[in-house]
């Protein structure tokens, strides 16, 4: 398998954990939320917190060189407009993610 296949793997599982697991976790802790259980509440929390550990967390860094990688292997320069725009917007969501998991971290303790 080639260099640029195995990045374009990597890549498109990458952005899979993120958006599968993002949309997972806000739907468990939704529904944590809804018991206003405060022990459910944490016990949900502290899974979510491992799980954005071990899958977002992971994901997240893997993206940026993975896309990295792509870029060269195929030869786009980084400065082209939908890079630059995919990078900004990862950044925002990235912004939005962090006081997330320091919220989910509070309602875990």
């Amino acid at each position: 398998m080639a260099l640029e296949d195995v990045l374009r793997l990597v890549h498109v599982l990458g952005a899979t954990v993120l958006f599968g697991t993002g949309i997972g976790i806000a739907f468990f802790m939704a529904m944590a939320v809804r018991t206003r259980d405060p022990r459910i509440i944490a016990h949900v929390a502290s899974i979510v917190v491992i799980a954005d550990t071990v899958f977002t967390a992971t994901a997240v860094v893997l993206q940026p060189l993975t896309g990295y990688g792509l870029a060269r292997v195929v030869g786009w320069p980084l400065n082209e407009g939908w890079i630059l725009l995919s990078l900004a917007l990862y950044v925002i969501i990235g912004l939005f993610w962090v006081p997330v998991v320091w919220i989910q971290i509070r309602l875990r303790d």
